[in-house]
């Protein structure tokens, strides 16, 4: 069963993309005589990106959140490109992952299966990923679980919350995939 949340997210992608594609199909339908080929292209281009991302992300995160076998790495990321980037890159090697877009889903997930390794951001839209990461450590049944923050805050801030949040390490955006590879001693 698809969460609520992810579900709620995803109904209004779809939403906003129907509306979009509508208006674009529209365009061309009432102005097409008067539009030259140029734009015709770009409009059709824009058509096709859209379908392209409906299938890739949206298909995709509910295909994936209806999967309930257990993964090596959990994903708190609101950036569906990142969630996917990063699940590609650990598959490459070998690795299971899940992402979640909110903290309250990360945290939810965590109860029904505890990963081998956390991948954190720090701004999500709902809870800080330093709250998160303190919930996690204080707790003595997931307190074990490397938690590692991804993030675009800046090192000085992440550096000054490390020891009060007691995460295991951090990976700044935009980030490398070398970046990634002291993250392999976790698994």
């Amino acid at each position: 069963m698809i969460s609520r949340d992810l579900s709620v997210f995803t109904h209004s992608l779809k939403e906003r993309f129907t509306i979009i594609k509508g208006n674009l199909q529209l365009i061309i339908e009432k102005y097409q005589k008067e539009l030259n080929n140029d734009v015709l292209v770009i409009i059709n281009h824009l058509l096709d990106e859209i379908k392209h991302f409906e299938e890739r992300f949206i298909f995709r995160l509910e295909k994936h959140d209806e999967a309930t076998a257990d993964y090596d790495i959990l994903l708190i990321e609101d950036d569906l490109s990142t969630i996917e980037l990063i699940t590609n890159i650990f598959e490459a090697k070998g690795y299971t992952s899940k992402g979640v877009i909110t903290g309250a889903k990360g945290l939810e997930e965590l109860n029904f299966n505890p990963p081998k390794l956390i991948l954190l951001d720090i701004i999500l839209p709902d809870v800080s990923g330093f709250t998160i990461c303190k919930k996690i450590k204080t707790n003595e049944k997931f307190r074990d679980i490397p938690v590692i923050y991804l993030t675009a805050v800046p090192k000085n801030q992440v550096n000054e919350k490390m020891k009060e949040t007691k995460a295991d390490g951090y990976i700044l955006k935009p980030f490398d995939l070398a970046d990634f590879e002291f993250v392999f001693q976790y698994l």
